[in-house]
């Protein structure tokens, strides 16, 4: 049996432009935050392609990772896409680190972000390109993405309307 230290976890928006103020009054530095947000997506091997940070993920008073996501306007609606990175020091190996009770609350708060774009634009979908397969399950089991392609590792892209 896996045993998990129980993880406090937060949720903090973020503007490039500046404007953090929970992330701030939280006792984090934007830049410091940003950059630790970027190792962790460049040690994860993913590229946010185009996204932005929406969401930086603190766990025990710590920036782990972050949430990228975009919003574009496509030929059939709104398109939402995200992207989420954990820092790989801070991943579940061996009983240390972050656990699946976080992961799916990192998972919820995207969805809760694309959920606050459907109650705002109404024509909105979310296009998900998973690497990780046991993310990939998840979106499927826990949210009703279904699975438009999946390759032989595992990889997916995935879409909810």
């Amino acid at each position: 049996m896996k045993l998990y230290k129980i993880s406090s976890i937060n949720f903090y928006p973020f503007s490039e432009d500046g404007e953090n103020k929970e992330l701030n009054e939280a006792g984090h530095d934007d830049w410091a935050a940003l950059e630790m947000a970027e190792d962790a997506f460049t040690q994860s091997k993913i590229n946010p392609n185009g996204k932005k940070v929406s969401r930086m993920i603190e766990v025990n008073g710590e920036i782990v990772g972050a949430i990228y996501s975009s919003l574009n306007q496509e030929d059939d609606g709104w398109r939402y896409s995200f992207d989420v990175a954990i820092h790989p020091q801070r991943r579940a190996k061996q009983g240390v680190g972050l656990g699946d009770r976080t992961i799916i609350k990192v998972l919820d708060e995207a969805m809760a972000e694309f959920e606050r774009y459907k109650n705002e634009l109404g024509d909105v979908y979310c296009y998900v390109w998973a690497v990780n397969p046991k993310i990939a399950n998840i979106l499927e089991s826990r949210y009703g993405f279904d699975r438009e392609n999946y390759s032989e590792d595992g990889q997916a892209t995935l879409i909810k309307y």
